[in-house]
């Protein structure tokens, strides 16, 4: 047995990293965004892949409760447009719909 961290095999398993490499946009997201999400987490790891290969990351969550800013990384929560957690959580893929429409236009909260 071989031991590796979860982003290897997640790499080696999927063939994401290529993929990237090939992409113009990479779409991700989380249910809750902090702080730790950027240090050791899946969210780390595909952001600093975006970084590798100069591409941008939009990241889609129920809440963001991270203070992370940068240019190439834009977090688009569900409770910016419903404080509701509960409806966020209900409704989340209505509110999901909306929410990415809304990253793709001018409609920003």
């Amino acid at each position: 047995a071989t031991l590796l961290k979860g982003e290897e095999f997640f790499v080696k398993l999927t063939g994401i990293e290529a993929l990237i490499a090939d992409a113009a946009l990479v779409v991700g997201g989380e249910g809750s965004i902090d702080d730790q999400s950027f240090y050791g987490k899946i969210v780390s790891w595909l952001y600093r892949l975006c970084r590798k290969y100069d591409k941008p990351l939009m990241l889609f969550c129920g809440v963001n409760k991270s203070g992370f800013s940068a240019q190439d990384c834009r977090i688009f929560a569900l409770n910016d447009i419903e404080k509701d957690t509960s409806r966020c959580i209900s409704q989340a893929y209505p509110l999901l719909r909306k929410r990415a429409r809304m990253a793709f236009s001018d409609d920003e909260p």
